[in-house]
């Protein structure tokens, strides 16, 4: 809806809340993305005990392995031509086991855009894809305002994660 001369989300029932679409969604894009970039949303994106949180937790192992072979490099445990080998082992490994866990995850959509590359794939994902994943990770609320604030506040926004199975 249009609000002078703004495009804003508001209230439809008895226009009581309006907020500024672009700022709102700006939010909510953030918000999405943290989510989809933090490594513990692949764990999560699987009911427990499914093929994906196995998977996951698989290249978890692995990146510990990796992550100490690292720390004794650094503490001159090791040489640097080890851990070198270490990680051109171990790095392709992690990596096929976390797309694996995606193609398994019970949310394909969620699946397939969750990881470090997260903002990239939102970039070329279509508008329907999106919604998708906004509808599969939160539930937006717009909060009323007491007074005529006019200002845009993310104080006036919740967005409650939803839990995925």
């Amino acid at each position: 809806m249009k609000s002078k001369g703004t495009v804003t989300y508001t209230c439809g029932e008895n226009y009581c809340v309006s907020r500024r679409l672009d700022l709102v969604d700006e939010y909510v894009t953030e918000s999405i993305l943290v989510r989809l970039e933090d490594p513990s949303l692949m764990g999560t994106i699987g009911a427990s005990g499914s093929e994906s949180a196995e998977l996951y937790a698989q290249a978890r192992v692995l990146q510990a392995r990796l992550d100490a072979f690292v720390e004794d490099g650094i503490a001159g445990k090791v040489s640097s031509a080890a851990v070198g080998r270490a990680e051109k082992k171990l790095m392709p490994e992690i990596a096929a086991l976390e797309a694996q866990a995606r193609k398994a995850a019970s949310s394909p959509i969620i699946g397939e855009m969750a990881g470090p590359d997260a903002r990239e794939h939102w970039i070329v994902a279509s508008v329907e894809q999106r919604r998708e994943v906004v509808r599969a990770l939160v539930r937006v609320e717009v909060l009323p305002v007491r007074g005529s604030r006019r200002r845009f506040n993310t104080d006036h926004l919740k967005t409650h994660l939803v839990a995925l199975t």
